[in-house]
């Protein structure tokens, strides 16, 4: 039997939470900016 390594590659997953996080964080500064 074959063993499958034990970690798959999550880097670009990883990266678009990131990139997902950091935009949000944008949105919403700009939106704070907005209202006031």
């Amino acid at each position: 039997m074959k063993r499958k390594p034990l970690n798959p590659p999550l880097q670009p997953m990883l990266v678009g939470m990131l990139l997902l996080l950091s935009l949000l964080l944008a949105v919403d500064g700009v939106v704070a900016q907005a209202c006031r």
